[in-house]
This record gives structure tokens, sequence and C-alpha cells, in this order.
């Protein structure tokens, strides 16, 4: 049995190359309110092999 989903948002952020591991950036973004249980999704093509997510807050 196939497996629907209703997409409620896609993100997409330019990240330049930053100094070090030390220099953070923080970006904020509105997606519609939901209620329930669902599966996010984080992808990234950076064509670089590293990529550091401190920490998401939905609220």
């Amino acid at each position: 049995m196939r497996k629907t989903a209703l997409l409620l948002a896609v993100i997409m952020v330019l990240v330049t190359c930053l100094a070090g591991w030390s220099e953070y950036r923080t970006f904020t973004y509105d997606i519609p309110k939901t209620t329930g249980v669902h599966t996010l999704y984080i992808t990234y093509d950076t064509g670089w092999s590293d990529l550091n997510i401190n920490w998401l807050r939905f609220s």
C-alpha cells in the first residue's frame, strides 16, 4: 500500500561558506500551523561534505 502525505512547507536557504565552526547564522521562517504527529525531513546540497545544524525550535 502506498502512503501519501501533505507537504506543509518547502524552505530553501542560501548559505555561504563561513569562516569556521565557531561562526553561526540564524534563520527564521513561518510555516503553516498544524496539529498531530509529522515527520520532518532536512536535506541539503552544499557541494561540501560538512553541515552543522545546531538546533531547531518550533513555537
